[in-house]
């Protein structure tokens, strides 16, 4: 079963839950044989554009075992309307079942 769940956040400060979205990868980098996804295209039922693709603003940092990046927002203008930053877990994509703790992300750290 697929989990959706997120905020949205107007301009004024106010939020509401959603839970009603589609988050499709775009794209897909590997690191210590995990892969992770790096960029998506979002569609939100009756929210402003409802189109918009999230793509990193430079290439993302591994930190233990999570995959962070800050990414910028568009709609499908083109236009940038937000900033986001994602915090990714290996597992989602990884058939191993191995989400990727701290101990097997630094395997091949030398002391």
């Amino acid at each position: 079963m697929e989990y959706v769940d997120g905020t949205y956040i107007r301009a004024d400060g106010t939020s509401e839950r959603l839970n009603d979205y589609t988050l499709t990868t775009t794209r897909t980098i590997e690191h210590s044989g995990k892969t992770w996804s790096a960029a998506w295209d979002l569609h939100v039922p009756g929210r402003k554009d409802e189109h918009y693709t999230i793509k990193p603003v430079f290439e993302g940092n591994i930190n233990l075992s999570y995959f962070e990046q800050l990414c910028t927002v568009t709609n499908a203008a083109g236009e940038n309307v937000g900033f986001t930053f994602c915090e990714l877990l290996p597992g989602v994509l990884n058939e191993d079942g191995n989400s990727g703790g701290s101990t097997s992300m630094l395997k091949g750290v030398e002391y």
